[in-house]
């Protein structure tokens, strides 16, 4: 059985707090370390700046992708039935899953896509927009918060990330993505506390 790849990190995600306008929150730099045996995120705080507007959330963030097969999901399919491979896309989307409960502070965008031969058109939005809410339904029967999925997109042949020319390429394609897009104030505010109260109990 081939090794389920990790969820990538950059070494650092900088976080830009939303914060109310007459709040002044830090900004502050998380180094995250995954773990797959524990799933467990080690945080090092390090205060840099404070703001006093509200602001967006930078960071650098990667996903498992989830690839399904060509046409898939028809009416009826279950998620084994559309998938690639029951077995390996379960484990990566478990552990995205996973990720999204460890760290509820951020939001991700639930993104579909297709390639340019399994559809036509419009055709391809109906398609791509029904495997990104398979993965949305899937996603909150395991139990993730509902505030941590911003919303489910389908984007046809859009986002491509190869021209499609065999069959590899095109299976590519034919994915479901976690974009990381944005996260709140006060969701925000609970991991920074949540990480002084580990600092402080060290």
């Amino acid at each position: 059985m081939p090794e389920v790849p990790l969820p990538r990190f950059a070494e650092t995600a900088r976080l830009t707090v939303a914060a109310p306008e007459n709040e002044r929150m830090e900004i502050i730099k998380i180094p995250f370390i995954f773990i797959i045996g524990l799933l467990s995120i080690i945080a090092g705080c390090q205060k840099s700046a404070k703001i006093d507007q509200i602001r967006n959330v930078e960071a650098s963030f990667e996903f498992n992708q989830i690839l399904f097969k060509s046409g898939r999901p028809r009416a009826g399919d279950s998620l084994a039935d559309a998938v690639v491979s029951n077995i390996d896309e379960m484990k990566k989307l478990k552990a995205n899953a996973d990720l999204l409960r460890k760290i509820p502070a951020f939001q991700v965008e639930i993104r579909g896509t297709t390639d340019n031969v399994e559809c036509a058109g419009l055709d391809c939005y109906d398609l791509s927009t029904r495997r990104a809410r398979m993965i949305y339904d899937w996603l909150r029967r395991y139990e993730v918060p509902g505030e941590s999925i911003y919303a489910f997109r389908g984007f046809a042949t859009e986002r491509p990330i190869s021209d499609n020319k065999d069959e590899e390429e095109r299976q590519r394609s034919r994915r479901v993505e976690f974009g990381l897009i944005r996260t709140s104030y006060g969701r925000t505010r609970s991991l920074i506390d949540n990480v002084k109260r580990e600092e402080l109990s060290e």
